[in-house]
Order: structure tokens, then C-alpha cells, then sequence
């Protein structure tokens, strides 16, 4: 089905996939209809042609326009033209201006101004400075919409990667694209899909056989691991995956990968785990993490610290506490290891008492926002993101505290240790000056980190550095000498076991046999809860996927239908919302979750730098201009890496019948701990017990071990 329009008002746009929902004005009946579809930001009055079909309005009101294929073009009726001149995307041109112009050069007017841009002049009120800031704005907007429509139109990339590749390079990117593609994709490589990207470069008479294209597919080989956690792979692995994306002569490959391995681009080892390949990044880093540590452990402090075994503070504190406590007094890097219950958090909050009182300077860090405010809540001390603490600077890979210009700091304290992923970890050893001590605290059976590495399990493993497990359980209860429900649960799932236990009020199991029955349940739970008068703040949905009929983006509209049944499609006063990325401006880290206090009005039609809501953030109110919006998003349902560091009275744990890759025993196990009052399990038995069974996210290949070993001498010394 065919249909045109002109762009009437931009409802709705996520940057993020560019999915679009448009006001149109119908270019036959002049009636207005809504087009959605992913169109990327569109400009008021430009004509659009578009095939699609009509489908039914998720709310239930009328229907939409959905829209497969679309071509833009440049206004053919007066309002389109003034629509177009005052849409923002010519700077300095007004309404009052733009009305000038139309009613004096009429259907003329876009290409009189194209042809001569010195008719503005003829415009009353329009001097010299307006003048020259419409000419270049008019001229750099031109220019770039010839570029994003190539970029778009002949190489079929979405807007955001167009917009990514031109911000990458301003002046050249299409003639960067045009003779080093490849360069400006290991630029952007976080924001492209490489094989879409590779398909569009060969499309456009880049050879197949190019040693350049060779060498990148080994690296995006290589990269493909790392997104499962790895930081190597075997040799033969990545050279077959290679050949099998090529489909080329055996021997280009294994010539550019040898050429790769002697430029010293990639680093061969053979350990235990067989002939690997590993990046320069990877091996320079956990050789460096490895080296460090040594440093740090042979380095003398520079303030000695005396034990008071007679405080009475210590006297609460039960054996493998005491002992635990006692860790930093004794050496300069040591591990707190423990699971739920087993005095974590009262450990933590005393130590830092006990260093603070003798005039230490120490500084407590976790890896994310949320477990930085955790605790900062059950410590009742300042704790920041690691990202905060080292100073983030205009370069996202640069901070202000680094290995020339360390912390002033005698004591690093971290949290939720299990979180860090290689980079970030030796990012922060390089900030430590050598005489400072390092104590890392956390369960190292949670889930690993969402980057590449297993930094905690393998310097547990390593058996380089005193461990202190905490192995006594606090939350007993007198009445039946039994630890929580949930607890047991998941220290059965450890085991490989899934308890059967009784539902009670800290734990309730719902075993569904399909996705559909899931989702019915777990409607008619969180309806249940909210009569009840569980806010939202106290519950929260986990779901391994983001996709899916059971995944975040789903359950999140599901859910937020229940609350606010007569809501709308995006953000709205009361919604629960998270931030998707760090914003030093702002103050907030990827992964916070709060709540929309206050949305201003007609904000749909405000500047992209104009304030258009107000969320409370971790106790703070943070205000959003238009732009800043797009980095929220809904968090009734989260994924699972996003619980990390953070506790929930009521913990909603969603198995999908599918998707079995993304979870296992840790990952369940993670999930269940972050429950203070009760946990919900929702899910097909049969699933379930295959997840307990598998170990995946344990399975992780690193060579820090290794390297622990090059550097350090084996102590095993373990405390329990």
C-alpha cells in the first residue's frame, strides 16, 4: 500500500533504533493519519512516499500506517515549505522569516535559496550576523542531508550509524568510507554491526580478498568472543569462524592471521586450555593487572595500621568476620568473599570505621551507580562509581587520575567485586599509588561481568592472594535454627539443585508449562502486589533477554499496562524509568533506576536542550532536557546484569522457555539473592532445572590466571 504526506509533528523518536511515530498530512485528502515505522528524525514539512500497511493502534485508537519503505523528499505545497524553514534544521531562520520567504518567492523558494542564498538579504530585519549564520547552516544542513541520504539510501545504514559515521569524521567520512572502510569502522565498532556494515562496503566494490578486510574479520572473530566474556579463543576457532564468513582460500587466511600474530596485533599462547589467540588489548591488560598487584603486595604502605582487638565494635562480629576484618592490617591486597546472609555489609561498614579513625584516606568504590548508592546507604559513607572516582575526562577511555597522576589515597575499598571486567579493573590499579592497600569484597558466585574477563574468580583462583570467606550465615532464624527460604534455595542452586520447597512468605514458585501462561501469572502477581500496596520501588521484574514475548521491552509494556492502564506508548509521569548510559553532566551512571516526578507541558514540541521532565535518581531530582531522554528507559522489567548491587523486598525472577544460552546456576542464583523480603520464581520446571544444571558464565576463557602466576608466587593462604 502506497501513501504520501507531509510531515506534520514529530510525536515520538528513539535514537536507538529509530523507531518513529509521525504525524502526517495526507498529500491527497489533506487529512492527518500517524505513521510509525523506523524512519529515523524526520524534518517538519518534508514529503515523504511511503509503502506500508495499515495496522491497529496499541491503544486501541484507530489505526497507524506502518511503514516498510520510504523516500524522502523536499516539500511541494506552501505549508510544507514553511514547515521545513521553521523545523529547526536551518539555525537562524524564524517563523517570521520563514513566512517572509514563502509568501514572497511561493513554490520558489527552496530553490532560489539553494541556487542564491543572498535573497535573505532582501528578508526585512535580517542584518549581517542572521544573514551569515542562515548561510552556513543552510549550506553544512545541505551538505549533510546529501551524505546521511547516501549513507541511508545506497549503503542501507540506519540513521543512527549514519549520524555516528559522520560525527566520527565531519569533514572526510564519506571519503574515509570510500577508501578505508575498515579504519572507520574499528573507530565506531561499538555503534556498528559489522556484518551489515562489511556487507555494505563489498556491495560498493570493496574486494573480498583485501588483506585489510581478512585481518578485520579475525578481529571481529575475536571481538565475538569477547561479547560472551572471553578475552581469547582457540586458534582453530577463530581462523574456521573466519573461514566460513569468507568463504575464501584457506591459506589468505592463515597468511594475514600469522602476519597479525607477528606484528604482534595478536599474541599464540599454549596453556592448559590449549593453542589460544588473544588480542594485544586483552594480553597487554591482564598481564598488566598481574604486575601491578605484585607491586602493589611488595610496595611497603605509607601509614601503618594498629589492630585494637579490645574494640568493642569487634565483639558483634562472628568468627570468620573477625578474621576477615583483620585482613587489611595484615597485608596491602586481600580478598572478603561470601554469599547472602553471611556478613558482608556489617563487615564493611566497621572496617571503614576502624581505617577512618586512624586518620586514613580511603576511598570505596563499585562499578555501577546503583551498588555505589547501595552502599553509600548501608555504610552511611561516601561511595562512588570507579568511573567517578578516577575523573572522567572528554575522552571516554581517558581519566583525570592515572598512573602519572594517582589517587591521594592510603586505602581502596571495593565492592561488589564480581562486577569488574578487565579493562575497568586495571584502570583502576594503574589510578593507585603503590603504597596504597587494596581490599576487594564480593560473592564470587554471582554472575561475572557483562564485559570480557572473570577478574574475581580468577585472582581467587589464582591462589596468589589471601582470601578471607565469610562461611557463617546471619540470618538464622531462633524460631526453626533455618536461614531464609530464598537463601536455601539458592545455595541448593549452587549445587546444581533445585530445592523443592513449600511456597511460604518468603518464597513462592510458579511452574508454568508455555511463555503465555507465564505472562498471564505474573500479570495477575503484579496486579496482586499493587493492591496490596507494594510500590514499585519495592519490587522488581528479572528476565534474561531484552526480545521475546518474555523480554525486557515486552514485560515492560505489559507491566506498565497494569499500572497505568490508560498510559501512553513512552515515558510519562509515574513511570519507573532507568539510565542506559553514564552521564557525568548529570551526575548518574548506566543502570540507575528511579522514578518521573514531573513532565512538562508540550514537551513533544520542545528544543532538543529544553528541560522536559523531572526523575528522582537515587534519592536526588535530576532534571532531562529532550536530548538527555533517550538514554532512559523503561525498568519495571530489567535484565539480570542490571541487578547487581542492588536488593529488592520483593525479587520477580521470569524463565522464558527459550533462550536457554543466556542463563545458568550463577545466574539464577544472582537473581534470587537480591530479595530482602521474597522471592517469585515464574517458569517451566523442565527449563529450570537444565539452567541450575549448567555452569556457562563460569566457563569463561582468561589467561589472568596464568599471568597471576608469572608474577606472584602461589601462597594459598585461605581464611574460613
Amino acid at each position: 500500500m502506497n501513501r504520501s504526506g507531509i510531515v506534520k509533528k514529530v510525536k515520538w523518536l528513539d535514537e536507538k533504533n529509530d523507531f518513529t511515530v509521525i504525524e502526517m498530512l495526507d498529500a491527497h485528502s489533506n487529512g492527518l493519519f500517524t505513521a510509525v515505522g523506523k524512519m529515523g528524525p524526520q524534518y517538519l514539512g518534508h514529503k515523504l512516499n511511503m509503502v506500508g500497511k495499515e495496522v491497529a493502534n496499541p491503544r486501541g485508537t484507530g489505526k497507524n500506517f506502518e511503514v516498510h519503505h520510504y523516500e524522502v523528499h523536499q516539500p511541494d505545497t506552501l505549508e510544507g515549505i514553511y514547515l521545513l524553514l521553521c523545523s529547526g534544521l536551518f539555525e537562524g531562520i524564524s517563523s517570521r522569516i520563514a513566512r517572509y520567504l514563502v509568501d514572497t518567492y511561493q513554490y520558489d523558494t527552496l530553490s532560489l535559496l539553494k541556487r542564491d542564498i543572498n535573497i535573505l538579504l532582501s528578508v526585512p530585519g535580517v542584518g549581517v550576523q542572521t544573514f551569515l549564520k542562515i548561510r552556513d547552516s543552510y549550506q553544512d544542513a545541505d551538505l549533510r542531508q546529501q551524505a546521511m541520504a547516501r549513507l541511508r539510501n545506497d549503503y542501507k545504514f540506519t540513521f543512527s550509524e549514519s549520524l555516528a559515521i559522520l560525527k566520527s569524521a565531519p569533514e572526510d567520512a564519506m571519503d574515509i568510507l570510500t577508501k578505508s572502510p575498515y579504519s572507520l569502522y574499528r573507530r565506531l565498532s561499538n555503534k556498528l554491526n559489522f556484518v551489515l556494515f562489511d556487507r555494505a562496503i563489498i556491495g560498493h566494490g570493496w574486494s573480498e580478498k583485501d588483506p585489510v578486510r581478512i585481518r578485520e574479520v579475525l578481529n571481529h572473530k575475536l571481538r565475538s568472543v569477547s561479547g560472551e566474556g572471553h578475552t581469547l579463543n582457540s586458534y582453530s576457532e577463530i581462523l574456521n569462524g573466519a573461514l566460513e564468513y569468507l568463504n575464501i582460500d584457506r591459506y589468505l587466511v592463515e597468511h594475514e592471521l600469522k602476519f597479525m600474530i607477528e606484528k604482534r596485533w595478536l599474541y599464540i599462547t599454549d596453556a592448559n586450555q590449549g593453542h589460544l589467540i588473544q588480542s594485544q588489548w586483552f594480553y597487554a591488560a591482564e598481564k598488566e593487572i598481574a604486575n601491578r598487584i605484585r607491586i602493589l603486595m611488595e610496595m611497603p604502605a605509607e601509614k601503618q595500621l594498629l589492630f585494637n582487638s579490645n574494640d568493642m565494635r569487634l565483639r558483634k562480629l562472628k568468627a570468620s568476620q573477625l578474621n576477615a576484618i583483620k585482613a587489611p592490617y595484615s597485608h596491602k591486597v586481600s580478598i572478603i568473599t561470601g554469599g547472602p546472609g553471611t556478613g558482608k555489609t556489617t563487615l564493611l561498614k566497621t572496617l571503614l570505621a576502624l581505617m577512618e579513625e586512624q586518620n586514613l584516606t580511603v576511598i570505596s568504590v563499585a562499578r555501577t551507580g546503583k551498588a555505589a548508592q547501595r552502599m553509600r546507604e548501608v555504610t552511611g559513607r561516601d561511595a562512588v562509581t570507579i568511573h567517578r572516582a578516577l575523573g572522567p575526562t572528554e575522552q571516554p577511555d581517558e581519566f583525570v587520575f592515572n598512573d602519572i597522576n594517582p589517587l591521594k589515597v592510603d586505602v581502596v575499598v571495593v565492592d561488589e567485586m564480581s562486577m569488574l571486567e578487565t579493562l575497568i579493573f586495571r584502570t583502576l590499579l594503574r589510578s593507585m599509588p603503590s603504597t596504597a592497600r587494596l581490599i576487594m569484597i564480593g560473592d564470587v558466585n554471582q554472575i561475572p561481568s557483562v564485559q570480557p574477563g572473570a577478574v574475581f574468580r580468577d585472582l581467587i583462583a589464582s591462589k596468589t592472594i589471601p582470601v578471607y570467606w565469610l562461611t557463617e550465615n546471619l540470618r538464622i532464624k531462633k524460631e526453626n535454627g533455618q536461614m531464609p527460604t530464598p537463601i536455601r534455595v539458592a545455595n541448593g542452586i549452587l549445587r546444581g539443585h533445585l530445592l523443592d520447597v513449600p511456597n511460604d512468605d518468603e518464597w513462592s514458585f510458579f511452574p508454568t508449562k508455555k511463555d503465555a501462561e507465564t505472562k498471564e501469572k505474573l500479570v495477575e502477581l503484579v496486579s496482586e502486589l499493587s493492591l496490596m500496596g507494594v510500590t514499585q520501588e519495592e519490587m522488581q521484574v528479572f528476565t534474561p533477554t531484552n526480545k521475546g514475548p518474555l523480554g525486557v521491552e515486552r514485560l515492560n509494556s505489559i507491566i506498565k499496562g497494569c499500572i497505568h492502564p490508560h498510559g501512553k506508548s513512552h515515558i510519562e509521569l509515574g513511570d519507573k524509568i532507568m539510565q542506559t548510559v553514564n552521564d557525568y553532566t548529570l551526575d548518574i551512571s548506566n543502570g540507575d533506576v528511579g522514578k518521573v516526578t514531573s513532565v512538562f507541558d508540550n514537551w513533544e514540541k520542545a528544543k532538543r536542550d529544553s528541560p522536559v521532565l523531572v526523575a528522582k535518581m537515587g534519592g536526588r531530582l535530576i532534571e532531562y532536557t529532550k536530548k538527555d531522554i533517550y538514554n532512559l528507559t523503561l525498568a519495571y522489567a530489567i535484565s539480570g546484569h542490571k541487578s547487581q548491587g542492588s536488593e529488592y523486598s520483593h525479587a520477580i525472577i521470569v524463565i522464558p522457555d527459550h533462550y536457554f544460552s543466556l542463563m545458568d546456576r550463577f545466574w539464577l542464583y544472582t537473581l534470587i539473592t537480591r530479595c530482602k523480603k521474597k522471592a517469585y520464581l515464574f517458569g517451566n520446571e523442565n527449563v529450570i532445572k537444565k539452567i541450575v544444571k549448567s555452569r556457562r558464565s563460569h566457563e569463561r576463557k582468561t589467561l589472568l590466571k596464568e599471568q597471576m602466576w608469572r608474577f606472584l608466587s602461589i601462597t594459598n593462604e585461605v581464611h574460613k
